[in-house]
């Protein structure tokens, strides 16, 4: 089935050329008048008579090519006007339907909204709990970070007054002192990721735009693999507007150089 742009682009091109063809005709009659002038006073004579004609077929033809035009013309419109009354109906339709459906799909959608604010809240609840012992970790790795910075600088080996920021804070002894510590015990490595780390930042803006979702309207939100999708289709369409766009005024120019 031909589409709409489809339609439209046929009968602009037809538009097109039916002023193209009205330009012609008006020559044509223009160039028959001149040759009337031309063989006014000898308009019997084979000469003439022969001029004449062949400018009174290209009237001809160029009213036959005209008609030709307007009546294709009259035909596209014809397939315009229908094609758009139906598009008028099948919205009116949808937007019945859609009316119809609405105090549904808002019941739902509240719904979905509280279902997410409470689980919302009990995931952060579960992450209190497990921060609890990394608090207590923090606080003994604090106390015992002050306790070797006050030995560092009661034994005369801190270069520098506070907390230790790097090896050139150390003198030497001290130095080689907490390589053999780090070498005998290895550190633990934790790394985030890629997704992981993706996940914490979107869990944590949610976690900050929790009053947002309590307002009467709600905002968008998506996961981060949604928001792909998303942006993705978004860039899609994008790309095809630009290609129809381009294809239009390649039909424009088309029909005009004709």
């Amino acid at each position: 089935m031909v589409g709409l742009k489809e339609l439209e682009a046929t009968a602009a091109e037809l538009r097109a050329e039916m002023k193209r063809a009205e330009r012609a005709l008006a020559e044509a009659k223009g160039e028959l008048e001149l040759v009337r002038r031309r063989f006014a006073y000898v308009v019997d004579s084979p000469e003439a008579q022969e001029a004449i004609a062949e400018a009174e077929g290209q009237v001809r033809e160029a009213e036959a090519r005209l008609q030709e035009l307007r009546m294709a013309h009259e035909k596209a419109v014809k397939k315009l006007e229908a094609e758009r009354k139906r598009l008028r109906n099948q919205e009116e339709k949808q937007i019945a339907a859609a009316k119809k459906r609405l105090p549904q799909e808002a019941q739902v959608f509240h719904k979905a909204r509280c279902e997410l604010l409470a689980v919302l809240a009990a995931s952060f609840e579960q992450t209190m709990k497990a921060i609890s012992p990394v608090l207590e970790a923090a606080e003994a790795y604090y106390e015992a970070g002050e306790e070797f910075e006050k030995a560092l600088r009661a034994a005369g080996e801190l270069r520098e007054y506070g907390w230790p920021q790097s090896w050139r804070d150390l003198t030497e002894p001290a130095q080689v002192l907490w390589h053999r510590v780090i070498r005998e015990v290895p550190i633990p490595r934790f790394e985030l990721k890629e997704e992981e780390d993706e996940l914490l930042d979107w869990w944590t803006d949610l976690l900050t735009r929790t009053r947002h979702l309590a307002r009467d309207f709600p905002p968008v939100v998506m996961t981060p693999e949604r928001r792909r999708k998303c942006e993705a289709e978004a860039q899609r369409q994008r790309e095809e507007l630009i290609a129809r766009l381009q294809r239009q005024r390649e039909t424009v120019r088309t029909a005009e150089g004709r």
